[in-house]
């Protein structure tokens, strides 16, 4: 179960949550196990994040996101090639401080926001050629106080790679390109990112 660990989000209480595609768990202050750990989370799990109402929100399969209550009881779920068809490997979802939801589609190139309701409120970027950035998967993302979106831009795992196109990409309100960064001199291709403001 402790194989394979792709996130890990610290509680406010001090716990930690460990999660992999076997499942999560969670650990006190002192690393022990606190509880039974949830298996069935789907082959695709990629970043683990919980929600106000202390739910794990999570990628499951090839085009899906998950809701699901700590004892594994299934909250919610949405297909995300409904919203955008190229949708595949999702990288994260995330629920804003507003209740809206933040969803990485990874070969989609899209970051969407839903409504509390999971309907569609804004999508940017999309696949192919983006205010004349060729994309290709968007990893972590985040939405700045201006409501700006900044995502970390990942072109492949190949040691070029990360010429192929900037490694971040920040999105106007109204989903046009205003910044990008590359330099695959200083980085590789991302698929994490964190503005600082």
């Amino acid at each position: 179960m402790g194989r394979d660990i792709q996130s890990v989000v610290r509680l406010a209480n001090g716990h930690t949550l460990l999660g992999s595609r076997h499942g999560i768990i969670e650990l006190d202050r002192d690393n022990r196990k606190t509880a039974d750990p949830v298996y069935g989370l789907g082959g695709f799990f990629r970043l683990l994040r919980v929600t106000k109402d202390g739910h794990f929100l999570y990628t499951s399969g090839p085009t899906t996101v998950r809701e699901i209550k700590r004892d594994g009881t299934e909250v919610r779920g949405i297909d995300l090639t409904k919203l955008t068809p190229e949708s595949r490997k999702p990288y994260f979802a995330e629920e804003l401080q507003d209740g809206s939801v933040l969803v990485s589609t990874g070969y989609g190139a899209t970051v969407l926001i839903l409504d509390r309701d999971w309907k569609l409120i804004r999508s940017f970027g999309g696949k192919g050629n983006v205010n004349g950035v060729k994309t290709h998967f968007f990893g972590d993302a985040q939405r700045l106080e201006n409501g700006n979106i900044v995502v970390a831009h990942w072109t492949g795992h190949g040691r070029k790679d990360s010429g192929k196109a900037p490694q971040a990409i920040e999105f106007g309100k109204r989903g046009n390109v205003v910044w990008t960064w590359h330099d695959p001199k200083r980085a590789g291709t991302l698929h994490g990112i964190e503005a600082i403001e």
